[in-house]
């Protein structure tokens, strides 16, 4: 009796087997009168590694871009043919954006206002938008509130998705004074 038991099993196995064998290679199949040949290379150590294997010191998961003591004059946000130019940042392999704007106005400050950071997609179709019709699409921000009478400002961190491989970053300033601006952008993996 024990023998039966196990004999089922496989005649069952054997019996699936024929029966997938039969149906892949019915009458008409392409692979029933034309067997595919298959072949395996087997590459003998391609990445040969001898002694110890370690990592020495911080590894690095990102890295900031700074630009320092940008003057930014009395310039708003909507009055985009005037905005102040920093360059652009290059974030081809980073999946965030960390940005800090901290900075001094110049001279006695009468009326509060903000200074404002703006990351804007370096693509054709962004930058046209931009140059002929004043448009700002798909930007990345912050903005640091500056009080009356006050010398120095910095805003809240904004932790941002990117979304570009690089961009263009542009200024303003609602102040009634000129603001020397710091901003950093820590860019993260």
């Amino acid at each position: 009796m024990p023998r039966s038991r196990k004999r089922t099993p496989l005649i069952l196995v054997a019996a699936l087997a024929v029966a997938l064998t039969v149906t892949g290679l019915r009458a008409g199949d392409s692979r029933a009168a034309d067997p595919s040949f298959v072949t395996v290379d087997n590459l003998l150590n391609p990445h040969p590694v001898e002694g110890t294997v370690g990592i020495r010191g911080t590894v690095r998961h990102g890295e900031t871009e700074r630009r320092r003591g940008v003057l930014v004059p009395p310039v708003g946000r909507s009055e985009t043919n005037q905005l102040v130019s920093a360059g652009t940042v290059e974030t081809d392999g980073f999946t965030t954006v960390t940005l800090s704007l901290v900075g001094e106005v110049r001279g006695d400050l009468l009326r509060p206002g903000r200074v404002g950071v703006i990351l804007l997609p370096d693509e054709a179709p962004v930058r046209e938008a931009f140059d002929q019709y004043g448009r700002i699409q798909l930007p990345l921000e912050a903005t640091a509130p500056v009080a009356a009478g006050a010398a120095h400002f910095e805003g809240t961190e904004a932790r941002l998705p990117v979304a570009f491989p690089r961009y263009r970053v542009l200024l303003y300033n609602t102040t009634d004074k000129t603001a020397a601006v710091n901003v950093y952008a820590y860019l993260s993996y």
